[in-house]
């Protein structure tokens, strides 16, 4: 029947850091969110081609009053689409779009057809809560003239939608041997902690792009590395076309002495990382950011996930066993350190598991508060219609199979439709994640 995917990341160890630690910790450029849940970063990242003359399919309505942006509502129903004809297009890589609202659910896709058809995959949208969000894709075309469409399939409520574009996206990112990213990450001891990357820029060649382009900015992109996942190349371009939230950390102190160095060093830095997250690794990557034409345009630095991606988990741990770093910490530093490598303990082998009669339960003992993420795989004679309950007291709220916990008895209980006679559940882990 297939298998539930794993909720838990586990980090292998890695190199804490590879650049001087001595000014770690002074003038570093903080971003305090880790949480992912809430921040992105707006800009104009694309050439926009189109915004008007929308012809729409019954059922739709457009507002004749909106001449900037697409504005309508759609009734229930299949199959609406709005197109426009006569886009001339280049050749290359495009990013298609359109911000929904809807209290129900809705599949959109986008279509480009001329000579040739080009179309996206389906990308389903449900209960926005009252708010716009956007959904895209992307297409690579070759040269000519297009009816761009865009297809609403399955609306169960009424839908609104606004903002259509149709954007020149160059997935490949430019990028240049002058801009470094840093080998590893450190743990920020003094003040808000959090996870710190580290990127640098030559001097000569930072000074040069300047004064030709004085609105130019350094700084270091930071995402959840699972992000990449869906996208080509590790780039705002991408993670923007795939719907990522990313943090993107301008540079405005350095660590170093430019001057005398030949180059700007910078530290960049991620604090109020969720508690779930602390063993999620995260890829960082330096850039630089410059306008072209009304346009925000980046050149990149190098990145590799051996060498960029790292957990606050794992970084905390390697530095506890750094002798020469860990023994030079104070005691305040130290426990910044000791939280972060302990806060997270698999309690799978002191777990008791049952299961009879279609149902299993995993029952253990916490002593602090935080949160229990657990995950398992289906063998091929489980129900994929399988529900979730867990008390801990109460029953809990379960998000992505976390919920949180305080002191006390925990018990997590799998209910199987089909009550096969033998457990269905295989490699099921329990992991504690504590709070500060």
């Amino acid at each position: 029947m297939g298998k539930i995917k794993k909720f838990i990341a586990v980090c292998a160890a890695a190199t804490m850091f590879a650049f001087p630690v001595n000014s770690a910790n002074a003038e570093t450029n903080l971003l305090a969110n880790g949480n992912f849940n809430e921040y992105t970063t707006e800009g104009s990242f694309f050439i926009t081609y189109i915004v008007t003359g929308w012809t729409p399919s019954e059922g739709v309505s457009v507002d004749a009053a909106d001449t900037e942006n697409l504005r309508f509502a759609v009734n229930s129903g299949s199959n609406i689409t709005i197109r426009q004809n006569g886009v001339v297009l280049e050749a290359g890589t495009y990013r298609a779009g359109v911000k929904i609202k809807t209290a129900g659910e809705v599949s959109v896709s986008f279509k480009l057809q001329g000579e040739t058809e080009y179309e996206t995959a389906e990308i389903s949208v449900q209960n926005t809560g009252g708010e716009y969000r956007e959904v895209a894709g992307t297409m690579t075309v070759n040269a000519g003239t297009y009816e761009f469409t865009i297809c609403f399939k399955s609306v169960s409520e009424t839908c609104y939608a606004d903002d259509a574009f149709l954007e020149i996206y160059d997935a490949a990112p430019e990028t240049d041997a002058n801009l470094t990213t840093g080998t590893g990450a450190a743990i920020r001891v003094i003040g808000a902690s959090g996870l710190r990357f580290y990127g640098s820029a030559d001097k000569t060649y930072y000074d040069g792009f300047k004064n030709s382009h004085p609105e130019a900015t350094l700084g270091m992109l930071i995402v959840p590395y699972d992000y990449l996942k869906d996208c080509d190349y590790f780039s705002v371009e991408c993670l923007k076309a795939a719907g990522h939230k990313y943090l993107e950390i301008q540079a405005n102190v350095w660590n170093n002495q430019p001057a005398t160095d030949g180059y700007y060093g910078f530290n960049c830095a991620i604090t109020d990382i969720h508690t779930l997250n602390l063993d999620r690794p995260f890829a960082a990557r330096t850039y630089l950011k410059y306008e072209d034409g009304g346009n925000d345009r980046y050149i990149y630095g190098d990145f590799n996930s051996t060498d960029n991606v790292r957990s606050v988990w794992e970084v905390a741990k390697a530095a506890q066993t750094d002798n020469g770093y860990y023994g030079s910490l104070s005691q305040s530093e130290k426990a910044v350190i000791d939280y972060y490598a302990g806060a997270i303990e698999d309690i799978s082998l002191s777990a008791a598991t049952s299961y009879s009669g279609g149902v299993f339960t995993c029952t253990f003992t916490v002593d602090c508060e935080g949160y229990v993420a657990f995950s398992y795989d289906f063998t091929s004679q489980a129900s994929v219609s399988a529900t979730v309950a867990t008390s801990c007291g109460e029953e809990k709220t379960i998000l992505g199979n976390a919920f949180e916990v305080s002191d006390g008895q925990v018990s997590i209980t799998i209910y199987f439709d089909d009550t096969p006679l033998f457990s269905p559940i295989e490699n099921f882990s329990v992991m504690l994640y504590k709070k500060n």
